[in-house]
């Protein structure tokens, strides 16, 4: 009943009307991903279990494997909207157990520059929606939205590292960025290319799921892509391994039981085309864009 809260929810509307009509009106399909799974989808962040007719099933962290295996299945760009989980305990203005993302796929694309390009259009169409739809609400909220100039600036490993060593802070090599480091990040970019939304490309390869593709002239890094915005991660996403032999490698590299992976796995056999895709944090990006101080605020 109060006008500044279901401002934000009107607001936040808009935002997936502009995102879906971008995608649907480039063709891309609206799929729905089970969120059940028989093994956990990532490694790294937890997982919550739960019984399964007396069985061990577990909340996805990601509807992304079942994405690509839709682009397997012949669609060649489709998107997927619902709810993750993550049972991290992690009670921060930013973080929630239960978030919803917006998640394309593409396949037969060049690299990860592509999935770039697909992301800053879709965030540049969300945003333009909330202008038009949303004068009131963003006067009542004493918010101005800009929209961001294509293309957004792009930041990789290694000179990442270089970047923070110029700040004072000296991140070890092959490790994750720190809140520390996401805060001296988007200063600089700030600074030095006046603008709140930002790539993170090439991250350690190590640091990342088995489904990456790594850079094939230097390994130690993936082709793997963080949207940020300021000193918040927005989306994760990137290029996808869709070589079977690579993909193998991968899991018993980071020590993954090959056989609970054999039912996403097992179609790569047959080929598939380069692809990939990312996942926008809906709840996040509404707590950006309207300068809210808790995440919580916006569900």
């Amino acid at each position: 009943r109060k006008s500044e809260i279901s401002a934000i929810f009107k607001i936040q509307s808009a935002l997936m009307q502009g995102m879906q009509e971008y995608l649907l009106n480039k063709e891309f399909l609206q799929v729905f991903t089970p969120c059940l799974m028989g093994v956990a989808s990532e490694s790294g962040a937890e997982v919550f279990e739960v019984d399964y007719y007396g069985k061990k099933a577990y909340l996805r962290q990601d509807p992304q494997l079942h994405r690509q295996l839709t682009i397997l299945g012949g669609v060649e760009k489709l998107f997927d909207l619902g709810p993750s989980w993550r049972a991290e305990v992690s009670h921060t203005t930013k973080h929630l157990s239960e978030h919803r993302v917006i998640a394309p796929e593409i396949a037969f694309i060049k690299d990860e520059m592509d999935v770039i390009d697909v992301q800053e259009d879709v965030i540049i169409s969300g945003l333009k929606k909330v202008n038009e739809k949303c004068k009131e609400e963003l006067e009542l909220l004493k918010v101005k939205i800009e929209i961001p100039k294509k293309p957004f600036p792009e930041l990789r490993f290694p000179k990442v590292y270089d970047i923070l060593e110029d700040f004072g802070k000296k991140l070890p090599k092959d490790e994750d960025l720190d809140t520390e480091s996401m805060k001296l990040l988007g200063d600089y970019v700030k600074k030095e290319y006046k603008a709140d939304y930002y790539f993170v490309n090439r991250f350690p390869s190590a640091i990342k799921p088995f489904y990456v593709m790594y850079v094939d002239e230097d390994e130690k890094y993936a082709r793997s892509v963080d949207l940020n915005f300021n000193e918040v991660e927005l989306s994760s996403g990137g290029q996808r391994e869709h070589r079977y032999d690579k993909l193998i490698g991968h899991i018993k590299e980071k020590k993954l039981n090959s056989k609970n992976l054999e039912w996403f796995t097992k179609f790569f056999k047959y080929g598939a085309p380069p692809h990939g895709g990312f996942a926008i944090g809906i709840e996040r990006l509404t707590k950006c864009i309207l300068n809210i101080e808790n995440i919580k605020e916006t569900v």
